[in-house]
């Protein structure tokens, strides 16, 4: 089973943002997503860097079954 966890706050002058989602480490390996992967994360960190630069922070973490995200950004 997989599942998805989304979280938008806001606190102060930040916005929090959260996403975790779980993957069937089978089902990915047969998928062929880690070779089509990687141009997506890339470009959303450029877009990061134009838009608010010096004024967010982006954590990914990827274990073997996990993929999360977390988005902060000053207002």
């Amino acid at each position: 089973k997989v599942y998805i966890e989304i979280g938008l706050k806001t606190w102060n002058n930040l916005i929090l943002f959260s996403v975790k989602n779980s993957f069937d480490k089978e089902e990915r390996s047969n998928s062929g997503f880690d070779k089509n992967s990687g141009f997506g994360v890339d470009n959303v960190k450029k877009r990061l860097e134009l838009l608010y630069q010096g004024t967010h922070e982006l954590n990914i973490e990827k274990t073997t079954d996990l993929f999360s995200v977390k988005l902060n950004i000053e207002l």
